[in-house]
């Protein structure tokens, strides 16, 4: 994997179309996936952290009073996150189609569950359930990021109900 400084993937991302952005983010994830295979964890995560550097950033917020301590409600009951003005996720400071945004909301979610299962090898488990937390931000029906998130929740004895 390419040893980049974060300020640099930062620039090398903003100065690309988001179709390239996308793969980007796509190859450095397969590099990801590739090290959890080797259980090297640690390098893993680092792949995953660096292909989100390339999505734009969610305008989904958490509330993070109730996202990570409880099971998750039905739509109708409670939501786990707050959506600011439109929920199609897009980044704050360029326009990009509905369709575009949904597919880099699709791979932040998995990145960032990715993140989680990492967390969760390293026995980090606050960080597991805040980066299924996040991952949940973008796609709240989300199975594995859920597990994942219940399992840190369990072993962290952080359920509230």
């Amino acid at each position: 994997m390419a040893s980049d400084t974060p300020v640099q993937v930062t620039l090398q991302a903003e100065s690309l179309p988001i179709e390239d952005r996308i793969r980007e983010a796509n190859t450095r994830k397969t590099e990801g996936n590739d090290s959890f295979r080797k259980s090297d964890w640690e390098e893993a995560l680092s792949a995953y952290e660096s292909a989100l550097v390339f999505l734009p950033k969610s305008t989904v917020t958490l509330d993070d009073n109730r996202s990570h301590e409880s099971p998750p409600r039905t739509e109708e009951e409670d939501e786990p996150t707050r959506h600011t003005e439109d929920p199609t996720p897009k980044s704050t400071h360029e326009n990009i189609d509905p369709e575009m945004g949904k597919k880099c909301a699709n791979l932040r979610s998995i990145l960032n569950a990715n993140i989680g299962a990492c967390y969760v090898k390293l026995g980090e488990h606050k960080k597991a359930v805040e980066a299924c937390t996040r991952a949940l931000a973008d796609d709240p029906k989300y199975v594995k990021a859920l597990q994942r998130r219940a399992t840190s929740n369990d072993i962290l004895d952080t359920w509230t109900s």
